[in-house]
């Protein structure tokens, strides 16, 4: 299922990084926590479960989130509303293009991503193609060395998780 894409995405990114819990918390302002660092992956797929015409175009939306706080007041929402919620991006395409080779378990048929939250907030877009994931990432980064790329991804990077909202 194309969902599922998504969570074998996280688990892909957070065992290349070596955490070992991987807990998924539904409509948590980011995916991963590693160490102190807080990453969001997007994934994207040629192929998809359904019979197409032509292979899919690789367009990363949602890249903005609304966090949500229960102790917070207010319903919870954070009246900052829609930003970028992490340190780190990690972008993942499966590359396969036909379903004949297709095996999402083949690191080997992935290409991951790497992007800074100052260099995705410098497009000002909630949404990138993939031509412009190539370009902030600088290229592709191999799975064994995405602990590297997403360490000096988040040099610099700051988390805007406290101040009177946050700690509610």
């Amino acid at each position: 299922m194309n969902n599922a894409r998504g969570y074998l995405a996280e688990y892909l990114v957070g065992t290349a990084l070596g955490i070992q819990e991987l807990q998924r918390i539904e409509w948590d302002s980011y995916d991963l926590l590693f160490g102190e660092i807080t990453i969001e992956v997007k994934s994207l797929a040629y192929l998809q479960l359904w019979d197409q015409k032509e292979l899919s175009t690789l367009n990363f939306t949602g890249l903005q989130g609304i966090r949500s706080n229960p102790r917070a007041p207010d319903g919870g929402r954070d009246p900052l509303g829609r930003r970028l919620n992490a340190m780190v991006y990690v972008f993942c395409v499966q590359t396969a293009t036909s379903h004949d080779v297709y095996d999402q378990l083949n690191v080997a048929q992935w290409d991951f991503y790497v992007v800074s939250r100052c260099d995705l907030a410098s497009t000002n877009q909630n949404s990138l193609g993939i031509a412009r994931v190539k370009s902030l990432s600088g290229g592709a980064t191999a799975w064994d060395e995405l602990k590297a790329a997403v360490t000096a991804a988040a040099v610099g990077q700051e988390r805007d998780d406290d101040g009177d909202w946050w700690g509610a």
